[in-house]
C-alpha cells in the first residue's frame, strides 16, 4: 500500500508523486519535499473531483493520482474540467452541473487553491485570466463579465450562486468567445438585411446566495 504523504513528507515517494502532479498540468519541481506547492496542487486536484480538501495523499487521492494520469486528464485543458465536474455526479435541480459546494466566498484579495481553481474553470469559459492562485484584477474582471452576461448582480464576487452558475456553464459547453462569434454574426446579418439567427443561450442557473 502507497504511503500516506502530506506537507513535510520526503523521498523518493513525494518524488513520484510530485511526478504525476507535473504529468497531470500542475506546475511543481519533482525535489522529493512535500512542500506549499505540492499541498496546493493536491488540493486544487482534490476540489476539481470533488474529494474532501485536506492536502493529504492518503489511499484515495493516491488512486485518483494514477487513474487521472491513467486517463490523461490535465488541469489545463478545458475538457478535462469538465470531465471532472461530470466526475462528481452532483446536479443541480434542473439538471445541470453543479459541483461541489463552495467552500468560502471568493473575492478580490483571495488566495490559493480555491481561486486557482475558479480560475481554471474562468478560463475554460472562455475568460481572460490566469491560474495565479491570487483573485487580482483579471479575474475579478471575468467574474463580472459572467455576471452580467446573465443577469446576475454584478459585483466581482464568487459565492454560491456565481459558483454554481459558472459549473452550470461548463456542462452546457457556454463560452464568452462563443457569444462574442453569435454578436458578430448577428451584426453581419442584419447589415445585409437578413434576419439573424437567434442566438441560443441557455438560461441563468442561480444557485442561491450571494454571489
Amino acid at each position: 500500500m502507497a504511503e500516506t504523504l502530506r506537507q513535510g513528507s520526503k523521498g523518493d515517494e513525494v518524488k513520484a508523486l510530485q511526478t504525476k502532479l507535473g504529468q497531470l498540468g500542475y506546475s511543481l519541481s519533482a525535489d522529493g519535499i512535500f512542500g506549499p506547492q505540492t499541498k496546493a496542487a493536491v488540493e486544487e486536484l482534490q476540489m476539481a473531483f470533488g474529494y474532501s480538501v485536506d492536502g493529504v495523499v492518503g489511499a484515495g487521492t493516491h488512486g485518483l493520482v494514477d487513474a487521472q494520469v491513467g486517463h490523461g486528464w490535465n488541469v489545463n485543458s478545458a475538457g478535462s474540467i469538465k470531465r471532472a465536474l461530470e466526475a462528481q455526479g452532483k446536479k443541480t435541480d434542473k439538471g445541470s452541473l453543479a459541483g461541489a459546494d463552495l467552500g468560502a466566498t471568493l473575492k478580490a484579495g483571495s488566495e490559493g487553491p480555491a481561486v486557482a481553481y475558479l480560475q481554471r474553470r474562468l478560463m475554460t469559459l472562455g475568460l481572460n485570466v490566469k491560474p495565479s492562485g491570487s483573485f487580482d484584477a483579471a479575474t475579478e474582471e471575468a467574474v463580472r463579465q459572467l455576471q452580467k452576461s446573465f443577469g446576475y448582480s454584478v459585483d466581482g464576487i464568487v459565492g454560491a450562486g456565481t459558483h454554481t452558475l459558472i459549473n452550470a456553464q461548463i456542462g452546457y459547453g457556454w463560452t464568452a468567445g462563443g457569444e462574442a462569434k453569435k454578436a458578430e454574426e448577428s451584426a453581419k446579418a442584419e447589415a445585409k438585411g437578413a434576419p439573424a439567427a437567434e442566438a441560443k443561450k441557455p438560461p441563468p442557473q442561480k444557485g442561491g446566495g450571494k454571489g
